[in-house]
């Protein structure tokens, strides 16, 4: 954004300004992420909490923005050590365990499938009329989720609520935590990237695209300028 006038710049930061979260709405988050600590903390006790890893860790925040959480560990806030036996695992690394204390609190919604749709079967059945394939219709409702039993990498799943309140919440996990901290980083490197990020998602949503999160444009973001000429 240096090569343009800068009132490009400010236009940006006005309208980011714009779109920042209002007070009814930070306390709203706060008073969620409250609740379900303090539903995962009675399921599966004090030694796990939850963390918000939003994108008001990594850009400017929004009020369109999406509440994002992750369960952490407290003995293994970096992920399980090596050669760990799953068998033993507590509830809270189970999906379908914390999906269960999630709908006994009355939350309801998704677990997005691992069986994406692959560019090629897209590009081979759209018509330019059709609307663009949604995250939903590859889903499956809470009750009705099963790890697949093909070879994979695992990754932890994210439930997505959709009743009575909308967030994420994903179980522990090795990478979260450095990714945000990559991401802080560069936006500490360049102080572009928090403001463009929050930019690229306004965009996107404005086409009514939810397939990318902000935490994967940021990084798309990143990657662009790492590979942008600097003259």
């Amino acid at each position: 954004m240096s090569r343009f006038h800068p009132q490009v710049f400010y236009d940006a930061q006005s309208l980011v300004s714009a779109l920042a979260p209002s007070m009814e709405r930070l306390h709203a988050r706060r008073i969620l992420h409250e609740r379900l600590r303090e539903i995962i903390k009675s399921s599966a006790g004090d030694g796990f909490d939850v963390e918000d890893i939003s994108m008001l860790n990594y850009a400017v925040d929004l009020d369109i923005a999406p509440l994002d959480l992750m369960i952490v560990d407290n003995k293994h806030p970096d992920g399980l050590p090596p050669h760990t036996e799953f068998r033993n695992l507590p509830d809270v690394y189970y999906p379908s365990c914390i999906a269960k204390c999630l709908q006994d609190h009355g939350f309801d919604g998704v677990i997005q499938s691992a069986d994406i749709q692959r560019q090629d079967h897209i590009l081979m059945n759209w018509k330019r009329s059709d609307p663009p394939p949604r995250p939903e219709d590859n889903a499956f409702r809470w009750p009705r989720y099963e790890r697949s039993p093909k070879p994979e990498i695992v990754y932890p799943p994210v439930l997505e609520a959709t009743t009575p309140e909308q967030f994420g919440l994903s179980l522990p996990g090795t990478t979260i935590r450095h990714t945000l901290n990559l991401l802080y980083l560069y936006g500490q490197r360049n102080s572009h990237l928090r403001l463009l990020t929050s930019l690229l998602y306004v965009w996107m949503r404005s086409w009514d695209i939810k397939e990318f999160s902000p935490a994967t444009l940021c990084l798309l973001l990143i990657r662009f300028f790492q590979v942008l000429p600097l003259s």
